[in-house]
């Protein structure tokens, strides 16, 4: 039986394969609140080809392997839950197909409850929301993602669930862009693990030849400008609501 660094590699470079992870120069969704803020040197795309307003690179078994590769993370570093949610949209469909992952896996144990989550757009702007549920969990749950960046989109999801008398207890996503948000979560009590950091991934793709030197710098240059910008914009922000 592989292992689980072994999946980890196979993993990494498939997705860089297939263009789920690519290297250039891209604006992401902080660019739509920070427009001058550096464009990013990597790419991380995780949404599935069917994704409803964005569709990304991952085809059905791609995505059954990314839901695979996050359930063994949480095990890996000890994260117990019965219940699993994924942060919408892009992490909903690895938390749909977590119990078909569990029956690979010839997993016995007590059944996992997937807690269904949405985002609807208002005039407030995108909001994550709990969907009703017969089946209100009292215990922590596990929450899956894509990405972690800055924690934004992971708090508003555990605001919503906590609005709904549910309590995130654990965080896990497949790439740490290594920006801060990890530490963000950390804050609020909350375990958190990824499948990969981005020193991971750089590591491994400029071993096989993928990247070379130049591009690694180039990252490790934007993680420090981008976070000198986003300390820079809070404390204009917070000058300006005095």
């Amino acid at each position: 039986m592989r292992g689980f660094q072994a999946r980890k590699r196979e993993s990494a470079l498939r997705l860089h394969q297939i263009g789920a992870i690519q290297f250039g120069a891209f604006k992401l969704n902080k660019h739509k609140t920070y427009p001058d803020a550096p464009l990013s040197p990597v790419y991380v795309n995780l949404r599935t080809t069917d994704h409803p307003k964005n569709p990304g690179p991952l085809k059905e078994h791609d995505t059954l392997c990314v839901s695979e590769l996050l359930y063994e993370t949480a095990v890996e570093y000890g994260f117990a839950s019965n219940v699993v949610a994924g942060v919408p949209d892009a992490a909903t469909p690895f938390a749909s197909l977590l119990p078909k992952v569990l029956a690979n896996h010839g997993y016995r144990g007590t059944p996992k409850e997937i807690l269904p989550l949405k985002k609807i757009k208002d005039e407030s702007g995108d909001r994550i929301l709990l969907v009703n549920s017969e089946y209100m969990p009292t215990g922590g749950l596990l929450l899956f993602d894509d990405v972690v960046t800055d924690a934004g989109r992971k708090l508003d999801a555990i605001q919503a669930l906590r609005q709904g008398g549910v309590l995130v207890s654990s965080i896990v996503v497949v790439v740490d862009r290594e920006q801060g948000g990890a530490a963000q979560i950390r804050e609020r009590g909350i375990s958190f693990a990824a499948a990969f950091t981005m020193s991971e991934l750089l590591e491994l793709y400029l071993n096989e030849g993928l990247i070379d030197t130049q591009m690694v710098e180039a990252v490790r240059s934007y993680q420090r400008r981008d976070q000198e910008y986003m300390a820079a914009q809070q404390m204009l922000q917070s000058r300006s609501a005095l």
